[in-house]
């Protein structure tokens, strides 16, 4: 019998080869364990590479999916609640640094781009910030600055936020973004850790739903103060 050509020997190597990465993926269909993981189970991790930061999802019997979710820097505060992360990228421009807040969902979308830490209040425009602490429900953030500022974003809404207890100004959002409060004379290492997000689980059908959220924090002057505020999504086709 003649010998296998060089060329007929590495095509069968290379389907060996795949036919046992294709086996090991099928035998481990969850989200493995990265180099660089900052957070997640085996239904949805984030980690980081580079200056990237990627995200597996598989829930049910979805599709495993990994993708890159943005980028990423030393010094990024990142939250994962599902499939939904929230982040942050330190900037640093000549002597002033700060963060941009970020919003996306592994399985693709964002509703937060680099958004500057502390949005616009009626005259006062937005302005950067570092950000103390965040944290998400779905794809609803809320975070605080180590200037004392509360934001938050919550996505497709088109309900007005509403105030919990004595905020110093009335809650008015600007497109999906809200300055909550600003307290430059708080602690800002208590106030962050006093911060708190909840969504009352949603209600509706497939084709709309809406779902409340609330977020509080200790002005360290009184009792919580924070704000109701709703989304509302319409699903296409229906």
């Amino acid at each position: 019998m003649s010998a296998l050509r060089p060329a007929v020997v590495s095509l069968a190597a290379a389907a060996l080869v795949a036919t046992g990465t294709d086996a090991a993926r099928a035998a481990d269909p969850h989200c493995a364990r990265q180099r660089g993981e900052i957070a997640g189970d085996k239904y949805a991790r984030v980690w980081h590479s580079g200056r990237s930061l990627y995200g597996c999802s598989r829930y049910g019997g979805e599709r495993r999916i990994i993708r890159r979710v943005g980028p990423w820097a030393p010094g990024s505060k990142v939250v994962l609640n599902g499939r939904s992360v929230a982040w942050t990228v330190p900037l640093s421009r000549g002597s002033v640094r700060s963060d941009r807040v970020w919003q996306g969902e592994i399985q693709g979308g964002r509703t937060l781009a680099g958004a500057l830490a502390v949005p616009a209040r009626g005259a006062e425009g937005e302005r950067e910030a570092r950000v103390q602490r965040l944290v998400i429900v779905n794809r609803t953030v809320g975070w605080t600055t180590t200037t004392g500022d509360v934001a938050m974003s919550v996505p497709e809404s088109n309900n007005d936020p509403s105030a919990v207890g004595a905020l110093p100004d009335a809650p008015r959002a600007v497109g999906d973004r809200l300055r909550v409060a600003s307290l430059p004379d708080a602690d800002p290492v208590a106030l962050g850790a006093s911060l708190k997000l909840a969504g009352d689980g949603g209600s509706g059908d497939d084709c709309a739903s809406t779902t409340a959220y609330r977020l509080t924090f200790d002005p360290g002057t009184g009792p919580r103060i924070g704000v109701d505020w709703s989304d509302s999504l319409v699903r296409e086709g229906c």
